[in-house]
């Protein structure tokens, strides 16, 4: 109902883990402003982390409103959210009316880990890949350009505090791995895990418009040294 609710709760499904004995789940996110982000009227869409409290440390503070941009500090001899969740360039054009990244930091596997949860204008509105329009337009591309910029450019801005942050962004991208708004995060310093790590033809997630080959429309990013491990 567009009832003026930003609040979410995560309360079902830990009542169906609890129902088959699984380990519950922590939510984590910033309520949008209403009506602000896209979605149907009263949706209000967002990004947001589940946690495994028993295995992640939430190293939650001063959580950010939905109009606090994330920004970085130095503590203790590391780089650190200075509000943690926040949300990245919230007020930036790119993000009008849609999702706005989600920055969050935890400790895991005693390594202090800051994470940029995306999710990305989709491709409603763009020819089909196999249409009469070849080659297809796709103006939705720019679009994606302009969000994955300011959260790719979080990694140099860390990296700048201490080269030896670990740090890792992806998400749903609504992009193949070869498209520029995909190769920003690349072109940034981050390794995408995807093609890295796994032999070709197994590097995908989706199977999109009746294409030829499968294709990955979600992506992990990480910083070099936590790649490495």
């Amino acid at each position: 109902a567009d009832d003026g609710v930003v609040r979410a709760s995560y309360e079902l499904l830990n009542q169906e883990l609890r129902k088959i004995g699984a380990k519950e789940y922590q939510y984590v996110d910033i309520a949008p402003k209403n009506n602000d982000d896209g979605g149907k009227p009263g949706g209000n869409i967002r990004v947001a982390y589940l946690v495994r409290a028993d295995r992640v440390d939430l190293k939650i503070h001063d959580s950010g409103d939905f109009d606090d941009p994330a920004r970085l500090e130095m503590r203790d001899g590391a780089v650190h959210l200075a509000q943690n969740p926040s949300r990245i360039d919230p007020d930036n054009p790119a993000f009008a009316h849609s999702r706005k990244p989600l920055a969050i930091e935890y400790g895991f596997n005693g390594q202090n880990i800051i994470q940029v949860n995306i999710h990305s204008t989709s491709r409603r509105g763009d020819d089909p890949l196999w249409g009469r329009h070849q080659p297809p337009a796709e103006g939705s591309g720019k679009k994606r350009e302009a969000q994955h910029g300011p959260a790719a450019a979080f990694w140099p801005s860390a990296r700048r505090l201490d080269p030896n942050a670990a740090f890792i962004a992806g998400g749903d991208l609504n992009a193949y791995a070869y498209e520029r708004s995909v190769q920003i995060f690349v072109n940034a310093g981050l390794v995408d895990l995807a093609e890295a790590k796994l032999p070709p033809g197994a590097n995908y997630t989706y199977y999109y418009d009746g294409a030829a080959s499968y294709h990955s429309f979600d992506h992990l990013f990480a910083s070099p040294a936590l790649a490495a491990n």
